[in-house]
């Protein structure tokens, strides 16, 4: 694999980039931003086209396999509900002996941690119209992924980045397209197709926040990894803080209450999801979004407020 640090050229295949900068770095991936050169003309270091590079020591194939079979099967389903633009696409991934790299495009609003992590600094919490919104784009995403037989297993705010600024009126949200969030990384997801019918699973996750409660208790898991992922980030966005779950009176409970002033479907979403009785019996997304668009149908009127202020204080920050 080409040495990739910021200030030098690479070619990858049949294209020149320029790498502009790092811009994150995990315990399994560095993610640089990256500008298309023209070949013709090496000085103009501006290039036509930002993208990013995700680079990855050993390789990961894998991830540019998942990432078409996801898109394959999701256009299959053929769903009033098209979540194709709200998935990860990659452009390209170029594999060596010794990494790969992925490349795709770029996104200038973040993600949903860096969104959360503005309204902490800034001493508020996310209103609640804007979490419902996220939190039907984010059901909509796993449910399908779900019928494809995907387990995503690694759901958290960082893996949601924020979509560019849209001008649909709220009366057209929800209408056919996901608008507000687009999944990425791939690299850990599960295929069930790929298992006998029926398989369940006892590892555990790297990221403990986002460990099912089938994790910590030793039991055997299969999708709730994904759906307890699912409240962990709601709970990020409603409370501004990491979830912490314990176990009384026969129940798992959250540590924080939602306030009076919120909606009562929170204490049932959270209550269903941290309690979920086997394999065999996991709760229906397609009930909770229909339990979501009532909150939404009655919240969305303060929406466009809301989602200006939103882009306007990371924008002011960046």
């Amino acid at each position: 694999m080409p040495q990739i640090k910021p200030g030098v050229a690479i070619n990858l295949g049949t294209e020149l980039y320029h790498i502009d900068k790092l811009v994150g770095s995990g315990a399994f991936a560095k993610i640089y931003q990256a500008s298309m050169l023209d070949a013709d003309d090496l000085t103009d270091l501006e290039g036509e086209r930002k993208v990013t590079l995700k680079v990855q020591q050993p390789g990961c194939p894998w991830e540019f396999y998942i990432n078409s079979q996801v898109h394959e099967r999701v256009s299959r389903l053929q769903d009033p509900m098209d979540i194709k633009p709200s998935l990860m696409s990659i452009d390209a991934m170029h594999v060596f002996s010794d990494g790969s790299v992925l490349v795709n495009e770029q996104h200038s609003c973040g993600s949903l941690l860096d969104i959360i992590n503005l309204y902490r600094t800034a001493g508020k919490k996310m209103s609640e119209v804007m979490v419902v919104f996220y939190t039907l784009e984010i059901l909509y995403i796993v449910e399908q992924l779900h019928r494809c037989h995907i387990i995503h297993a690694d759901l958290k705010p960082d893996n949601f980045l924020i979509r560019d600024g849209f001008e649909d009126k709220t009366e057209c949200l929800f209408s056919g397209e996901l608008r507000g969030l687009k999944l990425i990384d791939f690299g850990i997801s599960l295929d069930m197709e790929l298992f006998p019918p029926n398989t369940t699973f006892r590892a555990r996750s790297n990221t403990s926040a986002f460990q099912c409660i089938e994790m910590q208790t030793g039991k055997p898991w299969s999708y709730q990894a994904d759906l307890y992922a699912i409240v962990s980030t709601v709970h990020c966005m409603l409370f501004g803080e990491y979830m912490k779950a314990y176990y009384e009176g026969g129940r798992w409970k959250i540590t924080q209450t939602p306030r009076r002033t919120h909606d009562p479907v929170w204490r049932r979403f959270f209550d269903t999801f941290l309690n979920i009785p086997s394999c065999d019996e996991l709760p229906s997304l397609s009930y909770w979004i229909s339990e979501f668009h009532q909150c939404w149908e009655e919240k969305k009127k303060t929406f466009d407020k809301e989602k200006w202020a939103q882009y306007t204080m990371y924008f002011e920050k960046h």
